[in-house]
């Protein structure tokens, strides 16, 4: 097997894991099979994926994901894996110029999350 099949066998794994790990999470982002952008960062780190509008990855314990919302704003949602399930630690906007509109999508994420874990 070369270097590069065997790096990007690796990734796919990582991939899934992460899809995995964020259980019903995975849904309320409608995250794909595979990403459509992968970009490998440093030994200790988690690659990011990147899935139609979300880029995902770890970071220590967290789970990370951020939403692209309009313009150059992103909704980011911060999660860690528990006994119970995937919870929500923190939740936000990055970027300045985020709207009402932004605000509703990124509450419709979190109340579809309560329909999908019921």
């Amino acid at each position: 097997m070369s270097a590069r099949s065997t790096l990007e066998s690796q990734l796919e794994t990582e991939y899934r894991s992460l899809v995995a790990a964020l259980g019903p999470w995975a849904q309320v982002f409608d995250l794909r099979d595979r990403p459509s952008q992968i970009t490998v960062r440093g030994p200790a780190e988690s690659a990011i994926f990147r899935s139609g509008d979300v880029t995902v990855y770890r970071f220590g314990p967290s789970l990370m994901v951020h939403q692209q919302l309009a313009g150059w704003t992103e909704a980011y949602f911060m999660l860690r894996e528990t006994t119970e399930g995937v919870k929500l630690l923190r939740r936000g906007f990055i970027g300045s110029h985020w709207s009402q509109e932004d605000v509703v999508k990124v509450e419709k994420s979190i109340q579809h999350l309560s329909l999908v874990a019921a």
